[in-house]
């Protein structure tokens, strides 16, 4: 894909993929300008979530960064379909999802809702 201009994710979401941001210039904008990194909350084998301040209203929330770059396509259109519901679902008992984009490393950025009461395994120990 690479003589086309596009992206292992352009090729796995089609129309979704207008929501997905790859342009390094965008990327390097849209970081400086709309969020500040504060904290590493975990890492996993898929990736690492990461809490971010909004630089505008100074909210908190949770970057899940995904690495996509060598994972299969059916992979990446998991990934994509996450954040397809995340954004579909809305009740208070769900983590709610703001946005998504993709680095120019091939990195995919799902922006969620920070729950600050902790995880839900350590809910449950405390119970």
């Amino acid at each position: 894909m690479r003589g086309h201009g596009k992206s292992i994710l352009s090729v796995a979401c089609g129309s979704y993929y207008n929501a997905v941001m790859t342009c390094q210039d965008h990327f390097t904008k849209f970081c400086s300008e709309r969020y500040r990194y504060e904290k590493l909350l975990g890492e996993g084998a898929s990736g690492r979530a990461m809490l971010v301040s909004c630089r505008q209203d100074n909210t908190q929330w949770v970057v899940k960064e995904i690495d996509v770059k060598g994972m299969l396509l059916d992979e990446v259109q998991n990934c994509l379909k996450e954040a397809k519901l995340l954004e579909a679902l809305n009740h208070p008992n769900i983590i709610k999802f703001r946005e998504i984009y993709q680095t120019k490393e091939q990195k995919l950025h799902i922006v969620m809702e920070y729950a600050d009461s902790g995880t839900l395994a350590s809910f449950i120990k405390e119970a």
